[in-house]
């Protein structure tokens, strides 16, 4: 964020002047972060600035506030405290989890009076993530008995040994075109070598990973 990074107040000025505009028809609320969405990071950073406007802070807490109170609801509504809809179960659904409990972990700390709650709930995708789901199955690679072990990339695939180090996110399960494996949103997804819309792995699906672990690591 270039007003974090340098202070300067023409971009102070941007935002103040567009920040609603950021809440459109497509995305009216808060969205789950992926490669084409990412204003949760620059509201999150904004609203810890030490000279942040109080309007737009109170805008970013109404805006989230409502945002996790929905995800709230849906994670009631699932045995293993998933936060995701059926409908959310598409390419790289491992990435939505962790880009859910990333907006859970900073709610957790623009709310501090709900951190507990917020900080469970967030707790619940990594256990999901690492094997607490209805296939018992971990989507990082060697962390856990029962984990990826035959991801989609090019260069361990390629490899002579086929073997692949810890610590690879996959993309999980993909009922959008993984539907052939189950009739069930949750278990559409396969630990083989050649498929791409479930086993792929990528840096931006790590990166929530790496984020969730290190916020319970503080």
């Amino acid at each position: 964020m270039m007003l974090k990074l340098t202070g300067e107040k023409k971009y102070n000025t941007y935002i103040k002047k567009n920040y609603v505009k950021t809440f459109d028809s497509h995305y009216d609320n808060f969205h789950p972060i992926y490669w084409g969405q990412y204003k949760n990071m620059a509201f999150y950073e904004y609203y810890f600035l030490k000279d942040a406007d109080k309007k737009i802070k109170e805008f970013i807490e109404e805006k989230l506030n409502d945002y996790i109170a929905g995800k709230i609801e849906e994670m009631k509504k699932d045995g293993y405290s998933c936060i995701l809809r059926p409908n959310e179960y598409y390419w790289g659904s491992t990435a939505v989890i962790g880009s859910y409990a990333y907006d859970l972990i900073y709610a957790s700390r623009i709310f501090p009076e709900k951190a507990g709650e917020y900080q469970k709930m967030a707790l619940n995708q990594l256990h999901y993530l690492l094997g607490r789901n209805p296939l018992g199955f971990s989507y990082v690679s060697k962390i856990g008995k029962h984990s990826v072990r035959h991801s989609f990339h090019n260069w361990f695939n390629n490899s002579a040994d086929k073997d692949m180090p810890a610590g690879y996110v996959a993309g999980g399960p993909n009922s959008r075109d993984g539907g052939i494996y189950s009739q069930y949103p949750a278990k559409c997804y396969r630990d083989i070598d050649s498929d791409y819309f479930t086993n792929e792995v990528c840096l931006n699906w790590n990166s929530s990973l790496v984020f969730l672990i290190a916020a319970f690591m503080e």
